[in-house]
């Protein structure tokens, strides 16, 4: 699938779906997702391509290719089985940057920005400009997009780090989607002297994952395999998330947070089902709202803000009226719903 035919399929997701999103930065537009509902990726296979990807604007070339979304082991969309063979890297507690160039740009961005504001960029293109090894790599792999773990005190999520730093976790072609092993990215990072994730353990994933379900102070291990990648988490790392001290508002803030999706293959199968029927039974809340905001604009087409006031007045439409004023300026309904949601449950 050329650039061209995913954009316009990604793009039609974003439009159809309030849990992906498209933004505009200059030249390059990014798709990512702000939660994960497992069901769309089992009706469009192509949304694990929504967490990062970047084209620009006029060619739709791909211009940076992040990690595809990849699931826990044992979560129901995961393609690796427990006699797959494994070599699994540590994952680090930290924050995703993909740095890619694109003729004369340096692309930096999380997995859901390109702000050059926001701090986590700011803090990546400082180590970029100050390290000649990771200019050196950008330079030598222009049809890559190169990914790297932003971690340090100052990006603390849960383990504690002495010193912000750029950890090389992989390489992705952007035309291709081909991810680099652990094996070559070992030796690529030993090339250009680079912090790298290394390779922990090789063998079964079931072997792998008795290995480091018990360990403690790191997060877990990144697992690849001939059918796909996996993440395997420490219960240590997940008891300090106290996910299993779970209530309905409890479920809706990790759903919303885009926390769930890590934790949900160690719940119970009775835990899962409960989960299931809360969080359908917000998507459905998500939904409904966002089919009232566009069947209002297409019925009433108010010309003005004073109308819309009046007529909003008139249909008492309560907590949800800041969405339709949002809305008429022209922001994203899909994150006007989510920001009421977040007002909502968080």
């Amino acid at each position: 699938m050329n650039g061209q035919e995913l954009f316009k399929k990604l793009e039609n997701l974003s439009q159809k779906y309030i849990n992906f999103k498209k933004k505009e930065y200059g030249d390059y537009i990014l798709f990512s997702y702000t939660f994960v509902d497992p069901t769309i990726y089992e009706k469009h296979p192509e949304a694990i391509e929504i967490r990062g990807i970047t084209f620009h604007k006029e060619t739709k070339d791909i211009v940076s290719r992040p990690f595809p979304k990849f699931f826990n082991f044992g979560e129901k969309m995961c393609t690796v089985s427990a006699d797959d063979y494994g070599i699994a890297n540590e994952k680090y507690d930290g924050s995703l940057i993909q740095v890619s160039k694109y003729n004369d740009d340096l692309i930096v961005g999380t997995k859901g920005s390109l702000d050059p504001e926001s701090q986590f960029i700011k803090e990546s293109r400082k180590i970029i400009e100050n390290s000649n090894n990771i200019k050196e790599l950008i330079n030598d792999y222009e049809e890559y997009t190169i990914l790297f773990e932003l971690i340090g005190p100052d990006f603390r999520i849960v383990l504690p780090y002495k010193e912000n730093k750029l950890v090389l976790i992989g390489l992705r072609h952007k035309k291709t989607g081909k991810l680099v092993g652990p094996e070559e990215l070992m030796e690529i990072a030993k090339h250009y002297d680079l912090d790298v994730a290394e390779i922990k353990y090789k063998g079964k994933i079931k072997d792998i994952q008795e290995q480091v379900r018990p360990l403690e102070n790191i997060e877990g291990v990144v697992a690849y395999t001939e059918n796909g990648i996996c993440k395997i988490k420490t219960e240590w790392y997940l008891k300090n998330h106290q996910i299993f001290k779970l209530g309905k508002k409890k479920i809706i803030q990790m759903y919303l947070n885009n926390e769930l999706d890590d934790y949900y293959p160690y719940f119970t199968d009775l835990t899962k089902e409960y989960v299931d029927k809360v969080i359908q039974k917000l998507n459905n809340e998500a939904l409904s709202v966002k089919r009232q905001v566009e069947k209002f604009f297409e019925t009433y087409k108010p010309k003005d803000k004073k109308e819309l006031a009046m007529i909003l007045k008139e249909k008492k439409v309560g907590k949800i009226a800041f969405i339709f004023y949002k809305y008429f300026e022209g922001k994203d309904l899909n994150e006007l719903v989510l920001e009421y949601l977040k007002r909502k449950y968080c």
